[in-house]
């Protein structure tokens, strides 16, 4: 069983920043939230969990969360992990599940680890962010349902993004926090799953999803041009300079570049845009963000010089 090898290896202990990606590192302004950001997915089977000790996917590791951080201004709060490897996605039917749900103990530890510093930040309380993607959010989604309701936090959270799964209608993170029907509300959950147009599979999974489109910022309005579209500024991204269209259709999103062929170099099988979910709108990403936490300001009258503790 998994739980086995997972309990052989050491816990992390989050009160030493060794454990974290990043802890509490600024990237941006005092008018940006608090991001407790989960990377996704990137050790590779066969064994259950990830070797925090090997040097190649601690690199990889670093450079993925780095490269989707970009996306979420604030005080960055990242942890590492004992993540699941893609062997829990190909075997999620059996044990699979178990291993994702023992990765998870860690983020839970971390996040708890967070809590504890942040009670100690001077002044009012802060805006917090979640971010997610892939197993990621499928974490954040979990930290949602065993902090959010029960620990006073959910007049706190500006926004939850989960992307890159699917999001059932009936999710209990959905009933606390819907899907925003408005670009400018905050207390919101957001998430999409990326594919070219014409993606030939249709599972369940799919046809109840919820996608909000990043480029709308809303389920209301599903469709969006190019025009509406942030492009990647970084020189050394292959996505630089591409823009897309965008539409929620069947519980997807249906990306479509300006340029054909423009995405060829990131695309997975069936379409599958998995991988650049979150660069491909970083831009967006940001913009929504701000946009969400202005609004979770004026909700809460709470400036951000006063949030500093007038420092």
């Amino acid at each position: 069983m998994p739980v086995d090898e997972f309990a052989a290896d050491l816990a992390l202990d989050y009160r030493d920043p060794g454990s974290w990606l990043h802890h509490d590192s600024v990237r941006g302004s005092y008018d940006d939230p608090v991001v407790f950001y989960v990377h996704p997915t990137t050790a590779q089977g066969p064994v259950w969990f990830d070797d925090l000790t090997d040097p190649a996917t601690a690199a990889q590791t670093l450079r993925i969360s780095d490269r989707q951080l970009a996306a979420f201004p604030g005080r960055w709060w990242a942890p590492r992990y004992r993540q699941a490897t893609t062997r829990a996605f190909y075997e999620r039917g059996g044990e699979g599940i178990d291993a994702y749900d023992l990765a998870y103990l860690d983020v839970s530890a971390a996040f708890a680890a967070f809590l504890e510093r942040d009670a100690a930040h001077p002044g009012p309380v802060r805006p917090i962010v979640l971010a997610g993607h892939s197993q990621g959010a499928r974490h954040v989604l979990s930290l949602v349902e065993e902090y959010f309701s029960t620990t006073g936090l959910a007049e706190r959270l500006v926004a939850v993004y989960a992307i890159g799964i699917p999001l059932p209608a009936d999710n209990l993170v959905l009933s606390m926090f819907p899907p925003p029907a408005d670009p400018q509300a905050a207390g919101v959950t957001i998430g999409w799953r990326s594919v070219l147009p014409g993606y030939p599979r249709a599972s369940p999974d799919d046809r109840i999803s919820v996608c909000v489109n990043p480029l709308t910022g809303t389920t209301t309005r599903p469709e969006a041009e190019a025009g509406a579209h942030v492009p990647v500024d970084d020189p050394s991204c292959v996505l630089r300079a591409v823009r897309v269209a965008a539409r929620s259709r069947g519980g997807v999103l249906e990306v479509e570049p300006t340029d054909a062929g423009a995405l060829d170099c990131v695309v997975l099988p069936e379409g599958n845009l998995h991988r650049v979910d979150i660069e491909l709108f970083a831009g967006n990403i940001r913009d929504d963000l701000r946009r969400r936490t202005a609004a979770w300001r004026r909700r809460t009258a709470v400036s951000p010089t006063e949030q500093e503790g007038g420092r």
